[in-house]
């Protein structure tokens, strides 16, 4: 026969009988028709029963509980919720409060645990799950407090049997229910584990008890000062509480690695990014670091169709700062002060008094400012511009690359957006020319509380000395909001901070902005911001935009196709010494079968590899 699962949600939120002592609740209706939603679903929990009882009377309760436990076999799965308030005796005996609970006549008006774990002990079930949600009290500063009371929950054990029981806290917090949330805290993530299937941390394609509790614990730990507690007893083995719905991490595997193989052997795909996420395909998401984990994140969204061959291989870049061709590592500043290191997103202070990074790029930059990270001699000029048609295959897929770990990891104080909420107000851009306050101490301090990962104190000072008009903190603000350091990730925030800064004068911060729009396509579907702005920043000089320009311009974001002009942009980045640049004009000239263009390719070609042996 097959085994059964079988679930008694209870949610009780009014208690007429004893209203003084026991306060109405808003959420525990809601959490058991959120919890009922999810288990009932075959696609999800796949339970064969689920009772429902809202503000039912203690007997009805117990009634419902009973039945349960007694038409379950050996194999069967039963599981309790609970929602609603709890209540102790005065020899401590935690009770479920019911519709017709007086706290005057606890024992006959509420459901003792201790019945429950009678109930159980009887039973032929040997898979048994208790989830208590307690409360027990009122308002508690805008959030309705819900009392914590199973100290003595450990009773409710079933020797020889398999109990797990799990808490919404522990014996001496409570548990919140906030006013603009449905749900109670903790129910609320039990919902959304199973809805979203991201309790599944195994990436098995089914999520266990263990699993469950582990999602719950953490997202609530984040959201409130309460602590979810579990015991389990004699559990033997993984008990699955439900499908995740996402693909078995052996099958998705193999999948990924069919579809991988299929485009390399177009040459969609470069054989460097086969073999890496090959690597992190079958690797089990426990042992992969936070950029890989975003990685494997590219190749889900690759698996269900919702990320293009080239949006993988620029993110690819984007995220692991992978290319076929070695890049610098930290691009330095276009001034003497060095505003930032590479592994920062954060402005650095020089070691003597930091300055407002207010001066505006020339239209076109000394031949001797060099975006790279250390000086070296101008590059000759290139052979003249050779016009021509572009190919396809694998050069321009890896030019794509190479401008995807450009525009997320070799340009000054970059870092990662973020999701969308609610911008705040704007800062205020000050006049380049006006006299500034010395920030300079306030500027070091906060850059010192940003490298030892205090980050909230670091994102405070910085949000501070921007409303006092300091556009280095206004962007190391925004840079935070985009990584989601000290503060709530917010792309459309950074934004709104940025765009104020992002103006001729600044065309890095143009660029910056640039490329956030690159990222999410959505906030500039046309690419038309991305290329004004892009266009402006390279017009002043900025390589990394010229390089980027030249992308746009290749493949038609935002402009039609023109490989004309994505060869102006390249080599006006690569005769000034920008090597990505002169690696994506000659990826772009051995396209072009005419004997000129392969003389620029090979031109190029040294020039790469003499900038290769000046900085090995």
């Amino acid at each position: 026969m097959t085994a059964q699962r079988h679930a008694v949600l209870i949610g009780n939120d009014h208690f007429p009988d004893d209203s003084h002592k026991l306060s109405p609740l808003r959420c525990p209706v809601a959490d058991v028709e959120g919890l009922e939603e999810q288990l009932g679903n075959q696609a999800k929990g796949g339970f064969s029963s689920v009772r429902v009882l809202k503000n039912e009377t203690s007997s009805q309760v117990k009634l419902a509980i009973y039945e349960t436990f007694r038409q379950a076999g050996s194999d069967d799965l039963v599981l309790i919720y609970y929602s609603g308030h709890g209540k102790q005796n005065a020899e401590g005996v935690l009770h479920l409060s019911t519709l017709d609970t007086r706290c005057d006549l606890l024992e006959p008006t509420s459901v003792d645990v201790g019945v429950l774990r009678q109930y159980a002990k009887n039973s032929k079930s040997n898979k048994i799950v208790f989830i208590l949600d307690c409360c027990f009290s009122g308002a508690i500063a805008g959030a309705f407090a819900k009392g914590a009371v199973e100290d003595q929950l450990q009773m409710m054990r079933t020797e020889g049997r398999g109990t797990y029981i799990m808490t919404g806290s522990t014996g001496i917090q409570v548990s919140l229910e906030k006013e603009e949330d449905r749900y109670s805290v903790f129910t609320k993530y039990l919902i959304e584990g199973l809805k979203t299937g991201e309790a599944d941390s195994s990436g098995d394609g089914t999520i266990t008890i263990d699993e469950w509790y582990d999602y719950v614990n953490q997202r609530v730990r984040n959201d409130s000062p309460q602590q979810p507690s579990k015991w389990s007893f004699d559990v033997r083995g993984d008990l699955i509480i439900a499908k995740s719905g996402k693909v078995p991490r052996q099958e998705r595997a193999k999948a990924i690695k069919r579809k991988l193989y299929r485009l390399a052997g177009e040459e969609q795909i470069p054989e460097s990014l086969l073999e890496h996420a090959r690597q992190i395909a079958q690797t089990e998401p426990s042992a992969l670091n936070e950029t890989e984990q975003r990685l494997d994140a590219l190749l889900s969204q690759l698996l269900k169709d919702k990320l293009s061959i080239p949006q993988l291989i620029y993110q690819w870049g984007a995220e692991q700062r992978w290319q076929e061709a070695p890049l610098p590592t930290s691009p330095p500043p276009a001034s003497k002060v060095s505003p930032l290191k590479s592994i920062s997103t954060v402005e650095e202070p020089p070691s003597k008094e930091p300055k407002l990074d207010t001066v505006a790029s020339p239209i076109r930059p000394d031949p001797a400012q060099r975006l790279d990270p250390e000086p070296r001699a101008a590059a000759p000029a290139a052979p003249a511009d050779k016009p021509g048609g572009r190919g396809a295959g694998l050069a321009i897929l890896l030019a794509l690359v190479i401008a995807g770990a450009l525009a997320y990891g070799l340009y000054l104080h970059d870092s990662q957006p973020s999701a969308v909420t609610e911008p705040p107000v704007a800062k205020p851009t000050p006049s380049p020319t006006a006299t500034q306050p010395d920030h300079s101490a306030a500027m070091k301090e906060a850059f010192q509380a940003y490298q030892q990962q205090r980050y909230q104190e670091a994102y405070r000072r910085y949000q501070e000395l921007a409303a006092q008009g300091n556009i280095k903190a206004q962007y190391n603000q925004a840079m935070m909001l985009n990584k989601g350091q000290g503060t709530e990730q917010d792309v459309t925030a950074a934004i709104h901070l940025l765009r104020p800064i992002a103006t001729d004068e600044y065309p890095k911060y143009q660029y910056y902005l640039a490329r956030i729009y690159v990222d999410h396509p959505t906030l500039d579907p046309n690419y038309r911001t991305t290329h004004r702005l892009l266009q402006s920043a390279a017009a002043g000089g900025n390589l990394f935009a010229q390089d980027l320009m030249g992308t746009l311009h290749r493949d038609g974001l935002g402009v039609p196709a023109n490989l004309d002009e994505a060869q102006h942009w390249y080599q006006q980045a690569a005769q000034q010494g920008h090597r990505n640049a002169m690696v994506h004009l000659r990826d772009l000239l051995l396209q072009e079968p005419t004997a000129e263009s392969q003389q620029q390719a090979t031109y190029w070609q040294n020039q790469i590899e003499q900038l290769s042996s000046n900085n090995p």
